[in-house]
C-alpha cells in the first residue's frame, strides 16, 4: 500500500498546473486579462480617483488605455493628471486633479480665462454639485471645486476635457450625462482620498442643453440672463434681440448670459466666477485688466464687480464685455452706450450675487 501511495502523488501537482492552465487560458480568452490590465492601468495613472465603469461609460467602450498626463492644463503640482482612451482609437478623456491653493487654471480648465469669447457658455452640473459643463468648438470641458470643510480656504478642483463627438437632436445628451458621471465620481474620489471633508451631490441624470443651441427672446429670459429681461426694451435699440442662457444655480461656480442679435451674433457677454475660477481671471486674464474690487473701461465696453461669498476668502467676480466676431473685427453693437453697460450689470451681478448668498457687492 505504501508504494501505491507514493506513485499517486505526483499526480496531484500536475492536476493543478492543468487547471492553471486551463483557467489562465480561459481568462485570457475571454478578456479578462485585457479587462484587469486596463483596469490597473487606469488606477495607477489617474491615482486611483477616475471610476473605471464611468470611464468606460463616457467613451462608449469596453477597452481603454490610460497613461500619466496630458491633461494640459494640469499644473506641475497636480493631485493626478491622466489621459484616457479607448483602445483602438476613437474617444478620449483627460482627467486633472487640484488643490484650489495651487492651481491657477480653473477658469481655463472650462474656456473661461478670455471673458470676451462669445462662442460658448456653462452650464450647471445640477443635483447640488458645484460644477459647471461647456461646449467650445468640438469639445466638452468639465469642472467641480469642492470646498473642503476640514481645511479652511481650501478646495480641491476636478478638471475633464472630452474628444468624443456629439450627435443627434439632443445636442448630446447622453456623452453630457455621461461625461459629468466622470467629472462627479472623481471628484468624490478626489476628496476622499486627499483629505478634502466635502458635501458631493447627488447623482446627474440631466444635464441642460448647451445654451448656444437654443437661444431665448431676451424679453423672455428666466435663467442666468433673467435680470435682463426688463432692459430688453433698452437693449434693442443696441440691436439686441435674444439671450443665449442657463438656468442659475446656487452651485454653479461659473455662470453666463449671451445676449445676441437677430444673426445669432453675440453683442454682450456677462460672466459671474466664483472661487478658484475667479482667482485665475483676476491674475491671469488679459482679455481687460482687472484690479480692485470693481472697474469700468468706457473705450472699450468692458466692466465688472465683486462681492464676498460664503465659504471663501476669494471674492468673487462679475464681468461684462462687448465682444467682436473676431480680433479684427470692430464691436459687434452698434451704438453701445455705457449707462446701460453699466445698468446691465449690476443687474445681472445683482441676482447671481443673491442667488450664492454673496455680499457686500461692489459695482463700477
Amino acid at each position: 500500500m505504501k508504494n501505491i501511495r507514493q506513485r499517486r502523488w505526483p499526480i496531484v501537482p500536475a492536476a493543478l498546473v492543468c487547471l492553471l492552465l486551463v483557467g489562465g487560458g480561459t481568462f485570457y480568452v475571454t478578456g479578462g486579462y485585457d479587462s484587469w490590465r486596463d483596469n490597473d492601468a487606469l488606477a495607477d495613472s489617474c491615482g486611483g480617483v477616475v471610476a473605471k465603469d464611468r470611464i468606460r461609460s463616457a467613451l462608449h467602450s469596453e477597452h481603454i488605455e490610460a497613461r500619466k498626463g496630458g491633461a494640459s492644463l494640469a499644473g506641475e503640482d497636480a493631485l493626478a493628471d491622466c489621459s484616457v482612451t479607448s483602445r483602438g482609437g476613437g474617444g478620449s478623456l483627460a482627467v486633472s486633479v487640484n488643490w484650489g491653493s495651487k492651481t491657477e487654471r480653473a477658469a481655463s480648465s472650462v474656456s473661461h480665462l478670455f471673458l470676451t469669447d462669445s462662442g460658448s457658455a456653462a452650464v450647471p452640473v445640477g443635483q447640488g454639485w458645484p460644477g459647471v459643463m461647456v461646449v467650445n468648438d468640438g469639445d466638452l470641458f468639465g469642472a467641480v471645486e469642492l470646498k473642503c470643510s476640514d481645511r479652511p480656504g481650501e478646495s480641491l478642483v476636478v478638471s475633464t476635457r472630452t474628444k468624443v463627438g456629439f450627435s443627434g437632436a439632443d445636442g448630446g445628451e447622453r456623452e453630457r450625462v455621461d461625461f459629468a458621471g466622470v467629472v462627479t465620481s472623481t471628484a468624490a474620489a478626489a476628496s476622499e482620498k486627499f483629505g478634502c471633508s466635502a458635501s458631493n451631490g447627488q447623482p446627474v441624470s440631466r444635464i441642460s442643453p448647451d445654451p448656444v443651441r437654443h437661444p431665448v427672446p431676451l424679453a423672455e429670459a428666466k435663467g442666468t440672463c433673467a435680470p435682463l429681461a426688463a432692459l430688453a426694451p433698452e437693449a434693442q435699440r443696441h440691436g439686441a434681440s435674444s439671450a443665449v442662457e442657463a438656468p442659475a444655480d446656487p452651485h454653479a461656480p461659473v455662470e453666463d448670459c449671451l445676449v445676441t442679435d437677430s444673426q445669432g451674433h453675440t453683442l454682450y457677454r456677462f460672466s459671474a466666477l466664483y472661487g478658484s475660477f475667479a482667482k485665475e481671471v483676476r491674475h491671469r486674464t488679459q482679455a481687460f485688466p482687472v484690479t480692485g474690487d470693481s472697474g469700468f473701461e468706457a473705450a472699450a465696453h468692458h466692466g465688472f464687480g465683486s462681492a464676498q461669498c460664503p465659504g471663501g476668502s476669494e471674492k468673487s467676480l462679475y464681468t461684462i464685455a462687448a465682444t467682436r466676431q473676431s480680433a479684427h473685427d470692430g464691436l459687434t453693437v452698434k451704438d453701445p452706450d455705457t449707462d446701460f453697460e453699466r445698468a446691465a450689470l449690476k443687474a445681472f451681478a445683482k441676482q447671481s450675487a443673491k442667488t450664492h448668498g454673496c455680499n457686500g457687492l461692489r459695482l463700477p
